[in-house]
């Protein structure tokens, strides 16, 4: 019994392993994402101050208003899918912090469980000891 407890131990300590490496996989993929988002958030500024001076130049003359209307078009659209795609990370990162949630809830469980499953094979240990010493001072 003492063998099996023991056994049932490293089986929990085994998946407790697993979980722990597919929470710090969950945290890099998390950390992934959020350097895109910080990326895609350095991009879309980089679109705006594109914009601004767009905009600074096309006050210069209208010439330039007719000509840089196809970029100015450009940029709005690079703009705006800049904007999609930091939405879209944003889900990612909303449903890699959920994933995240749920591992640790996970990770929680098993630790509890494992603490529980070592609190069992302690206390069946103890017991083991108590009768073999008590066998002992009986045949003694």
């Amino acid at each position: 019994a003492h063998q099996e407890a023991s056994s049932q131990l490293e089986s929990v300590k085994a998946t407790l392993a697993k979980t722990t490496a597919s929470l710090e996989t969950c945290k890099a993929d998390l950390a992934r994402a959020n350097t895109s988002i910080s990326d895609g958030a350095s991009q879309l500024e980089s679109a705006h101050a594109g914009l601004e001076t767009f905009s600074a130049q096309l006050q210069g003359s209208k010439k330039e208003v007719s000509r840089t209307k196809g970029e100015l078009r450009a940029a709005l659209l690079a703009a705006e899918n800049l904007m999609a795609a930091k939405d879209e990370l944003v889900d990612e990162v909303d449903a890699l912090n959920d994933k995240l949630q749920e591992r640790d809830a996970a990770l929680a469980q098993h630790i509890a469980a494992a603490a529980q499953q070592t609190a069992a094979a302690e206390e069946e240990a103890g017991q083991k000891t108590a009768r073999e010493n008590a066998a002992e001072q009986e045949e003694g």
